[in-house]
């Protein structure tokens, strides 16, 4: 594993936590928006939870990340995972367009990619007994 996407894989690991805050921050101030308009409980109750489940997704992706730059062999397991992020970006893209949170994300996601695609694929050390 070179050091350059072991970087990157932090850099957007730690972009991946302050994005999930920026979903939370975002649904609260949104909510009560949503609230005034009289929209029906069900969507609100939608909206709810989806910013929460972007929210815990990114939160929980971010040490999973730190953990495989540790692993040897890790590399298909980490591209996996990558398309987490990657597959809630472009859906944001597609259903709601550009706006700070898709930003936020392209952010995000991108030093994630790239640092994955860096890293040099290392074979798994068997142990013998």
């Amino acid at each position: 594993m070179n050091k350059a996407g072991t970087w990157l894989v932090w850099i957007g690991s730690i972009l991946l936590v302050l994005t999930s805050f920026m979903h939370l921050y975002g649904y609260t101030f949104t909510a009560s928006l949503f609230a005034g308009t009289g929209v029906h409980a069900d969507v609100i109750g939608a909206y709810r939870a989806l910013s929460l489940a972007f929210f815990f997704t990114l939160l929980l992706l971010a040490p999973v990340f730190v953990l495989l730059t540790q692993m040897p062999g890790a590399k298909r397991i980490a591209l996996i995972a990558v398309l987490i992020p990657l597959a809630d970006l472009v859906l944001m893209f597609h259903f709601l367009g550009l706006f700070v949170g898709t930003i936020a994300m392209i952010i995000t996601v991108t030093p994630l990619l790239l640092g994955v695609l860096l890293w040099q694929q290392e074979p798994l050390q068997v142990r013998s007994k």
